[in-house]
């Protein structure tokens, strides 16, 4: 039988259209309530649609539609001086210089003895203990460095400035394809160092690099494992999922360059003249003491916070950082770009909605939102070689 508002308690997810389940009107709040969190496996908040919450004691729910949203997930919450206080306290100390020279203090080591062959006055960064070509001898702002990242940045310059295209994606986006070992990762950390940029990877299990994007896709994941397993087999709801899913993309874009943004206005307010593109790098990859997950910890902040809420506060902090860098836009660099081809595949729709598509998919198709229009998305990878390259339609 086919769910009827006349008749029928029907629930379906916050900001979705998909039906999740339905009752018999006249049931028990606690009966219902009950009953869906088995279906969904957590506690959720009820309330008619455009209504008020479902107290949990009433005796009888009346027919109509209704929304659930996760228990402690409010996720449409204004920004306010509380959500301030917390990021404040949590930046505060993140850029701590302990040289006065707007950088973290690095790792600065000998070349290892199994090197015979390097250079011995010239000392070598190590990360974890381990020592890193990546972050050794990057160059100072307009230093000529090992790979021809000013050229990409002038092409970034051209390409973002093209009129009349200005909402198209190809305005905003460049893939850096080339083998492993081809020199991707350096090009976009020495990009990074020449001009303010965000720099984020798909791989920093054993290179510098915060895990916000691991994170980040583990919190998405889990939010829809559970409803994505409910749907898949239905052709229409399937097809439903996945353009929603598409819609949550851009403010899961906006939330992790909003965490870059305020730890860049922060970096910059603090170290004054002694800022740097590089300086404010190195605190992405590598950050300092106890406050080295500053990105994850600022982005759990914003998790509560609705979808307009995010895209306000990202537009308004974007333009303070336009005049203190005199800057037009911000290249982000997603690092080992292939691998996001690999990363909830099926959850988005193709072009034409009958099919699933991985998660980098999703993240391109959604890059000619206005949120994005001061930024430029660098794709590195080595190829998307055996699998369906991610489109801009």
């Amino acid at each position: 039988m086919a769910p009827d508002p006349r008749i029928h308690i029907i629930i379906r997810r916050d900001g979705s259209h998909m039906i999740e389940a339905f009752y018999t009107a006249g049931r028990s709040a606690r009966s219902v309530l009950q009953n869906f969190e088995k279906i969904v496996g957590t506690e959720v908040t009820l309330c008619e649609e455009d209504g008020p919450n479902v107290a949990g004691d009433e005796e009888a729910l009346v027919a109509g539609n209704y929304r659930y949203k996760p228990a402690g997930r409010s996720n449409d919450d204004d920004w306010d001086d509380s959500v301030d206080e917390e990021v404040s306290k949590i930046l505060e100390r993140a850029f701590v210089s302990p040289e006065k020279n707007g950088q973290p203090k690095l790792d600065l080591r000998p070349p290892p003895p199994s090197n015979p062959v390097a250079r011995r006055d010239v000392s070598v960064v190590y990360y974890g203990n381990t020592p890193s070509l990546l972050l050794t001898n990057l160059p100072e702002r307009n230093e000529r460095g090992l790979t021809n990242a000013q050229t990409l940045l002038a092409q970034n310059k051209q390409l973002h400035a093209s009129k009349g295209v200005q909402g198209q994606v190809q305005t905003r986006a460049t893939a850096l394809i080339a083998p492993s070992g081809g020199g991707k990762s350096r090009t976009a950390l020495e990009a990074s160092c020449h001009e303010y940029s965000f720099y984020l990877s798909f791989s920093t299990e054993k290179e510098p690099g915060a895990n916000i994007l691991r994170e980040a896709i583990d919190w998405l994941r889990e939010r829809h494992r559970d409803e994505y397993a409910r749907v898949r087999g239905d052709a229409e709801r399937l097809k439903d999922f996945r353009e929603n899913m598409l819609l949550d993309m851009e403010k899961f874009i906006t939330r992790i360059l909003l965490t870059f943004a305020l730890g860049l206005r922060k970096y910059l307010s603090q170290h004054g003249s002694h800022a740097s593109p590089k300086g404010f790098l190195l605190f992405q990859l590598i950050g300092v003491s106890a406050q080295e997950d500053w990105v994850e910890e600022t982005w759990r902040c914003l998790l509560g916070l609705s979808r307009e809420a995010v895209k306000l506060k990202l537009q308004a902090v974007v333009e303070e950082l336009r005049r203190w860098t005199n800057q037009d836009f911000f290249n982000t660099f997603l690092d080992e770009a292939q691998a996001g081809m690999r990363i909830m595949d099926g959850y988005f729709p193709s072009r034409d909605g009958t099919g699933g598509r991985p998660l980098l998919n999703g993240w391109v198709r959604s890059l000619h939102k206005s949120v994005f229009v001061h930024f430029h998305f660098n794709l590195t990878g080595t190829s998307w070689k055996g699998q369906s390259a991610p489109t801009a339609g």
